[in-house]
């Protein structure tokens, strides 16, 4: 009979174990769970920071194309006085004609220009809204990782 109780308690024990060894596991497996979720937070706020810079950069293309469209206007206003002088001085018309159109020329390419420009501005704005969604996609899986990490 006492070797039946012992025979049980061993058995008992060795369940213990087992349960305490599969217990293990499980804080082993949830740790790993949760440094994944930091992981990804991580991940996020590393996507957002850039997101960030990405719509900063924007901002400093728009108004780099705004600096650019006030100089073609000033540039335009210029050669339209050029245009005005030239009626009054007669001798000096076809150099000054010359130069307005150097002028018209130069202010053609500036516009194209500031036309490329705001389509790259828009291209990145565009980028910067894909890689928002995208950060909010991967926050949205950390927070269901988190949740089923919670819950397990």
């Amino acid at each position: 009979m006492v070797k039946n109780i012992q025979s049980r308690r061993k058995n008992i024990q060795n369940k213990a174990k087992d349960i305490q060894s599969r217990a293990n596991n499980i804080q082993n497996r949830t740790k790993n769970i949760q440094n994944r979720a930091k992981n990804i937070q991580n991940r996020t706020k590393n996507i957002q920071n850039r997101t960030k810079n990405i719509q900063n950069r924007a901002n400093n293309i728009q108004n780099r194309t705004k600096n650019i469209q006030n100089r073609a206007k000033d540039i335009q206003n210029r050669a339209n006085n050029i245009q005005n002088r030239t009626k009054n001085i007669q001798n000096r018309a076809k150099n000054i004609q010359n130069r307005t159109k150097n002028k018209q020329n130069r202010t053609k390419n500036i516009q194209n220009r500031a036309n490329i420009i705001q389509n790259r501005t828009k291209n990145i704005q565009n980028r910067a809204k894909n890689i928002q969604n995208r950060a909010k996609d991967i926050q949205n899986r950390a927070k269901n990782i988190q949740n089923s990490a919670n819950n397990i």
